[in-house]
């Protein structure tokens, strides 16, 4: 009897506070990865302070968590078709995500899958040498926006 009840309040907590899904670290890494690899050449060519198509092996951290699927990145990598002196431009990289879900099968075969998209990013600090800081957004899948 006790633990329906401590079961009955612990999942009333849970619905109370509003339980807010997080972006699992290995997405937020991988498209924002392929982001700054393929979409995101505009950003890039800011970071690295020149005209560049795209990071080649760009390795991403995440620096800080927001709600809800925001949050920001380091981004570190070689930039691809760039004439200029650099050989690594990094900086730092606000993301936002939305999401989808989906509810499979019925009774104890149920699931629920998330689908989550990179919706917007901003460039928000440059750590490459000699490279002035100069914000820029993007939407990986759109039209850039210059700010």
């Amino acid at each position: 009897m006790m633990r329906k009840a401590v079961a009955g309040l612990m999942l009333g907590a849970v619905l109370l506070s509003g339980c807010k899904k997080q972006v699992p670290d290995d997405i937020v890494k991988k498209t924002i990865s392929s982001a700054m690899r393929m979409h995101a050449a505009g950003l890039v060519s800011i970071m690295c302070g020149g005209s560049a198509k795209g990071l080649s092996n760009p390795t991403v951290t995440i620096v800080k968590r927001g709600p809800e699927g925001t949050g920001t990145a380091h981004v570190k990598g070689s930039p691809t078709f760039y004439q200029g002196k650099v050989s690594q431009c990094e900086g730092d990289v606000d993301y936002a995500y939305t999401y989808s879900s989906k509810t499979i099968g019925a009774g104890s075969r149920r699931r629920t899958m998330t689908t989550w998209y990179l919706q917007h990013m901003k460039l928000v600090a440059i750590q490459t040498p000699g490279v002035t800081f100069k914000t820029y957004e993007e939407d990986p899948e759109g039209e850039p926006d210059d700010e």
